[in-house]
């Protein structure tokens, strides 16, 4: 298992989402979202989850990013944001079911777990 801290960046809250504090929590994409991390080895213990759109957004984002902590995108809103605070990051699609992109399951498999396993595990980490 990594032992470091990875933060991951939701584009805004679902109705369904039980705790806007804890981004897709209570959704299918929080599902979707912790098969991803299993698959990426990163224990749930070493992850935070925030929404683009929470009041302490920036200050995680700059906070992780000044840290040599590892920032994962999920969906346009999210890796937007990150490029406008100049942040480096790894954009992945939104793991919403009505995102077409992760129907594609080798796709995610490929392109996706393996490439982030690879991001997350950089000398740079910290």
């Amino acid at each position: 298992m990594l032992h470091k801290h990875v933060l991951f960046i939701g584009d805004k809250p679902g109705f369904r989402n039980l705790d806007p504090s804890i981004a897709f929590v209570g959704t299918r994409s929080y599902v979707t979202l912790l098969n991803w991390i299993a698959r990426m080895d990163i224990s749930i213990y070493n992850i935070k989850l925030i929404n683009s759109t929470e009041a302490t957004a920036i200050d995680d984002i700059n906070s992780y990013a000044s840290t040599g902590g590892k920032i994962i995108a999920l969906g346009e809103i999210a890796k937007k944001l990150c490029e406008e605070l100049v942040v480096p990051h790894f954009a992945m699609p939104h793991p919403s079911g009505r995102n077409r992109i992760i129907n594609d399951k080798t796709a995610i498999k490929i392109t996706y777990m393996n490439v982030v396993s690879i991001f997350i595990r950089t000398k740079n980490f910290k």
